[in-house]
């Protein structure tokens, strides 16, 4: 015959350990605060941000039209938080550089992000990540498109991705 459920109304306090065959804790129950900066808790059960970086010399101007891979995802699961990219000098009368961010081959923003004539110099612009998921295997890429017929493209591109990572698998 199974006990019946005991109930305690009010604050319990105990002087001593308290055990128990087994513990549930509430959703919101336990916050940063509760874990003690020693508890050396493994890699294996934390989210792991990264910010990864593309850069070219700031001399150099863009090079012709290219794809660079620049993450492959090895945990379970993540997401895209953001991308921008700029330039250090930024393209002058026509010339426009263009620079997407692709998953497997495949665009992940709700457009691409357009450098031109307008952009300031050291300033990057935000992209909007239309396709945040990512899963173990994704490959991210940075995709690099020149044109325009006047003026020098941008010099010293680069691009950052921000990527949030739950442990591999």
């Amino acid at each position: 015959m199974a006990l019946p459920v005991q109930e305690i109304r009010g604050d319990v306090y105990i002087n001593g350990n308290l055990q128990a065959k087994t513990q549930t804790y509430p959703a919101t129950s336990i916050a940063n605060a509760d874990i003690a900066a020693a508890a050396a808790i493994a890699a294996s059960k934390l989210e792991h941000r990264h910010n990864i970086m593309y850069s070219q010399e700031s001399d150099t101007q863009v090079p012709s039209d290219a794809t660079y891979p620049i993450f492959n995802c090895y945990g379970a699961t993540g997401t895209t938080v953001a991308f921008e990219a700029g330039s250090v000098t930024p393209c002058t009368v026509t010339r426009t550089v263009t620079v997407d961010l692709l998953k497997n081959g495949v665009s992940v923003l709700a457009a691409a992000i357009v450098l031109d004539v307008g952009n300031a110099a050291r300033t990057p612009e935000a992209a909007v990540v239309d396709t945040s998921a990512i899963a173990d295997g994704d490959l991210l890429e940075i995709d690099i498109a020149k044109a325009g017929a006047a003026g020098d493209y941008a010099k010293g591109l680069y691009c950052t991705v921000v990527i949030n990572e739950d442990a591999s698998p």
